[in-house]
């Protein structure tokens, strides 16, 4: 069975869904589900129910790009019953993530309202461009329905919110443009595990890919900066204005001949 957090915890308050045969239980963005501001209490529910009812121990499997240090160190003893069972761990140490396929840059522009961010969808379609919005206001089926067109190159652009940062995988995406750079619910954190998801929609499979971070201001510069130290990767800037220079990084991201 495949399902959602809350898909399953409505199925089993139904007792709809019977736990006694589960033997492997696999979490895709475990760090998310593990997060205590996300879906930690629904997935330690579940983790619970799990030894209760199972007729037979159960393996859990964890998955993610990104584990940071405490969520990790809390995943260890969700799933080794707080040290009762024996745990098998890989992680990948942040420096070595897989960067380098994605070329990334700070494009530095004046103002905030360079970036045009609230208007992008009106001033893109204004230039000619075919592209499609989406957030976490769509419900599920026109959500899907703005993914397919995309997918299947109804529409070239598609602008969203951190909704699809994680779990969106259409091979043909090359370009990612960060118009805010991501961070924590204080608004001051760098949202590390998010930028490296948001960057990670092109450049799959070693593909090529590239990333713009659109930065206005030093508060937004120091946030891009401190990620770049974060994952030891250099993040060079762009003027906004400079289109021989936005041509010239295009071509050492292989995007282009020139």
């Amino acid at each position: 069975m495949v399902g959602t957090l809350g898909t399953l915890k409505g199925l089993h308050s139904k007792r709809l869904l019977k736990l006694q045969s589960v033997c492997v239980v696999v979490f895709d963005e475990a760090d998310e589900m593990l997060k205590l501001e996300s879906f930690n209490s629904d997935s330690l529910r579940l983790v619970g129910n799990l030894r209760r009812e199972a007729q037979q121990p159960v393996q859990f499997l964890l998955f993610s790009a990104t584990f940071n240090e405490t969520v990790k160190d809390y995943a260890l003893r969700v799933t080794s019953d707080n040290g009762r069972e024996k745990v098998n761990e890989v992680f990948v140490p942040r420096e070595d993530l897989s960067l380098d396929v994605i070329k990334q840059y700070q494009v530095e522009c004046p103002t905030p309202l360079d970036k045009i961010a609230r208007t992008l969808h009106a001033a893109l379609e204004k230039a000619g461009h075919r592209c499609t919005s989406i957030g976490g206001h769509l419900d599920h089926q026109l959500r899907d329905r703005v993914v397919n067109e995309f997918r299947t190159g109804i529409t070239k652009i598609l602008i969203s919110t951190d909704v699809l940062s994680r779990g969106f995988d259409v091979t043909q995406v090359t370009l990612v443009v960060n118009y805010d750079a991501p961070v924590e619910k204080d608004l001051s954190t760098p949202a590390y595990e998010t930028y490296l998801h948001r960057i990670g929609r092109s450049g799959r499979f070693g593909r090529k890919g590239a990333a713009f971070n659109l930065v206005s201001g030093a508060k937004e510069k120091e946030i891009i900066n401190l990620i770049s130290e974060y994952y030891q990767h250099e993040i060079p800037a762009v003027m906004y204005n400079d289109e021989d220079e936005f041509l010239n990084v295009l071509k050492e991201a292989g995007l282009t001949d020139g």
